[in-house]
């Protein structure tokens, strides 16, 4: 005997198979894909970030596209599949970094959110000078190994920067790549903001 179910419409995908998908930054990992960023699931995320242990210690910055749009008041701007996060002040706690930058990639993922955060000594600034600086600046994060995989994409990046390792799962890079900066100065100057500090409590 079989029990025929009575689907509404729309109620298929529910009953779908799911497609294979893994993304995996340093000990980090999701199996659920994330979507592009808008200002209420952003909202969401910050408000469970900022209550970690130890974020008051450090300025927090919002920067990269989704904060042309998230300024701009339009969710369905400039397209992007990321938030920007940079980390500033003294590091007096190697563990509690790391923790608060997997933190923010955790609960990015809870939130369908692909959170590109880490620590940075200087803030990137649109002059030459910082530019002929790039190999003076310092940027820690929580992985060295990015891994993706899904029916589509299978690959593996590592930074082609030298790291070194200050404690297990955290990296401090000396230099950032000039592909990054020119990324990034390309990016502000088709917009008119380049980076916000989040009020973290």
């Amino acid at each position: 005997m079989a029990l025929q179910l009575n689907l509404g419409e729309g109620e298929h995908h529910h009953y779908k198979e799911k497609k294979m998908f893994l993304y995996k930054v340093g000990e980090v990992q999701t199996q659920i894909p994330w979507r592009r960023p808008n200002k209420l699931s952003f909202t969401k995320w910050l408000e469970e970030w900022q209550n970690t242990p130890g974020l008051n210690n450090y300025k927090a910055y919002l920067c990269g596209t989704f904060l042309q749009n998230y300024l701009d008041n339009c969710d369905l701007g400039r397209e992007t599949w990321d938030i920007d996060v940079f980390l500033t002040g003294e590091v007096k706690d190697y563990n509690e970094l790391k923790h608060i930058l997997s933190q923010a990639q955790i609960l990015g993922f809870k939130h369908e959110l692909l959170i590109d955060i880490g620590w940075i000594n200087k803030l990137y600034e649109l002059n030459l000078e910082y530019e002929e600086n790039l190999h003076n600046i310092t940027y820690i994060k929580n992985y060295k190994k990015i891994i993706k995989k899904t029916p589509d994409e299978s690959w593996e990046y590592e930074s082609p920067m030298k790291v070194e390792e200050l404690i297990p799962g955290l990296y401090k890079q000396k230099g950032i790549k000039k592909s990054n900066y020119i990324k990034f100065k390309d990016k502000q100057l088709n917009g008119n903001h380049s980076k916000i500090r989040l009020r973290v409590i």
